[in-house]
């Protein structure tokens, strides 16, 4: 008796699992998924900052992930990887698993690396994140060395109109928000200032303190001290608001230039496609964690206003960002490609 024509037993059996798995409801195959995300976290939590340890970014992660594990029941590690102003850091982010356990602590350079680098990003700023919240911003300071013949940023502008070409003014380096903060002024108030790049704001401080330059755009923290001992006086403040320690200072905004409003800020990314779930429980836990007395105060000391946005309004600031800086960047003639 010829058995050729006889189909094995195994793939009978193989064809019918094929066929019942085919027939089963999607959420038999994604049933496990939602229950991870629904027990979210399960292990340690890895927050990346795209900055050295110690500086700025880092000094305000710690004070408020320390909390977010608190909050989680979880610690949360974080991984310094500094490189390229947060580009290192960023990409990682962008490449890791969207399960909620890999996030990211970034900066405005966030976005202006994507304007800057728009060639060569090895990753799309808004494309490849879901944004969790804006957790705090930092408007800067316009300071002078005693001998300009200005003190407010009125007298300033009329300076720079009367001696064009003359002045110069400091940033902690190229594409750094303290530098477009000046190449912002200069298109709304048509006036010509030089950029010096310094390699932080620390060195930009001390020539000003100097008067190996005349003008910079600092954070308060640093200034401060200068500007009470009369070292140092300051003529605007940056931000959409004054500045709670330095009251009588005026916004450039208040000059007569509405639309102006520079400010540092950081915020919280997951990679794309995270679970909605998983950022909506960061977004919770963080903005808790923004409003406790206790946090605020501790930013405050750092010269740092707490934000707390949504996630939607977290997204709707940075295209409003790209959108700013853009013409910004090409009037000022910046590339990093």
């Amino acid at each position: 008796m010829s058995h050729k024509k006889c189909r094995p037993a195994y793939a009978w059996r193989t064809g019918a699992i094929a066929l019942l798995l085919a027939a089963m409801p999607p959420y038999v195959t994604t049933s496990r998924a939602a229950d991870l995300t629904e027990r979210y976290p399960l292990r340690p939590l890895r927050v990346i900052i795209g900055f050295p340890p110690g500086g700025p970014v880092d000094i305000q992660a710690r004070v408020i992930m320390q909390k977010l594990g608190d909050a989680l029941q979880q610690s949360v590690v974080i991984d310094s990887r500094p490189g390229a102003d947060g580009v290192i850091g960023n990409d990682l982010v962008a490449k890791a698993t969207p399960d909620g356990y890999t996030l990211l602590y970034g900066s405005a350079s966030h976005v202006i690396n994507q304007i800057l680098r728009a060639k060569t990003l090895p990753y799309h700023a808004i494309r490849d994140f879901a944004p969790c919240g804006l957790l705090t911003h930092s408007a800067f300071l316009l300071i002078a060395h005693p001998s300009l013949p200005a003190n407010t940023i009125g007298e300033l502008i009329a300076l720079a109109k009367a001696r064009p070409g003359t002045l110069s003014y400091g940033s902690s380096g190229s594409g750094s928000m303290p530098h477009l903060a000046g190449e912002y002024l200069k298109i709304l108030a048509r006036i010509s200032l030089t950029h010096i790049p310094y390699k932080g704001a620390a060195p930009s401080l001390t020539d000003v303190l100097g008067g190996q330059i005349p003008l910079a755009f600092v954070g308060p923290p640093p200034a401060l001290p200068h500007i009470k001992s009369g070292k140092i006086k300051v003529l605007a403040v940056t931000g959409s608001k004054r500045a709670a320690a330095l009251p009588q200072v005026s916004t450039v905004a208040e000059a007569g230039f509405r639309d102006y409003d520079v400010a540092a800020w950081y915020g919280f990314f997951a990679p794309a496609k995270t679970p909605r779930a998983i950022v909506d429980r960061l977004n919770r836990e963080l903005r808790t964690i923004l409003g406790m007395m206790e946090v605020r105060e501790r930013l405050s000391v750092l010269g740092l206003e707490p934000v707390g946005s949504t996630p939607s309004e977290h997204a709707a600031h940075l295209e409003a960002e790209l959108a700013r800086w853009t013409p910004v960047v090409k009037f000022a003639g910046l590339r990093i490609d």
